[in-house]
């Protein structure tokens, strides 16, 4: 189990970090800002998965396969999240006009064979709706590389800092809408099955849990619910408490 919520938190690092924000480790300058994104984007994932993993396995309890259509209703809203943001998503006209300037300074395709395998390297969102809906369900995830790495270490400073700024903003939208739709659905689920235990004569599964310990179970899943919500406002918490700012 520890095992794999490690692999879990590993993945959404590497998706929704090192591939968006870092891509090359090439000096320390970014090796330092790989680990301070990690750092504090650690609680969020950690805290996604194990609320998610919690809440997830007490519905499979209890609801038995019933349990597949909050689950299912969490992928379908992260599909749906995923295709309404990537379609309003796109670069500013600095940066297309900075991507075509670059791309037409590149003479000989054989110096960059992704250009060939990508159509031309574009600037449309690279973003894998369905990658980010199926990862979403145990941890809100949004990858997105609006620009091949080739062409990215070609543009100057200032337009790769604004890609970075827009994929940013692009990516705390979209989590933000799967933090909100998720916990509302994990919460009308969680309802449901206190409701049904404790007022109905359903026939739910024998198990280990009494009365108490359902009562507590709940309890723990909707303080974690509710400490969810706190994440909307800001993922990194670094940035929530201004300790990136120079003093």
């Amino acid at each position: 189990m520890t095992f794999s919520i490690l692999n879990i938190i590993g993945s959404a690092i590497q998706v929704n970090i090192f591939n968006v924000y870092i891509g090359q480790i090439r000096n320390m300058h970014g090796f330092k800002k790989y680990i301070n994104l990690t750092c504090g984007h650690f609680p969020f994932f950690f805290h996604s998965i194990i609320f998610r993993v919690l809440a997830l396995s007490f519905f499979l309890v209890y609801l038995d396969f019933k349990a597949i259509l909050p689950i299912f209703l969490i992928l379908l809203s992260n599909l749906i999240i995923g295709y309404l943001t990537s379609s309003e998503h796109k670069l500013s006209k600095d940066v297309r006009r900075a991507l075509r300037i670059v791309k037409k300074s590149h003479k000989e395709i054989e110096d960059h064979p992704t250009l060939q395998a990508k159509g031309g390297g574009g600037s449309k969102s690279n973003t894998s709706v369905w990658l980010n809906s199926f990862l979403g369900i145990c941890v809100p995830t949004c990858f997105v590389q609006d620009v091949e790495p080739v062409l990215l270490l070609d543009l100057e400073e200032k337009i790769q800092q604004q890609i970075f700024e827009s994929q940013k903003n692009y990516q705390r939208k979209v989590i933000k809408y799967q933090i909100q739709t998720s916990v509302t659905i994990i919460l009308v689920t969680l309802l449901t099955v206190f409701c049904l235990v404790n007022f109905t004569d359903y026939g739910y599964n024998p198990n280990r849990f009494n009365n108490l310990d359902f009562n507590i179970y709940c309890s723990v899943i909707f303080t974690m619910s509710i400490t969810a919500l706190l994440f909307v406002r800001e993922i990194d918490v670094y940035e929530a408490f201004k300790m990136n700012e120079a003093p």
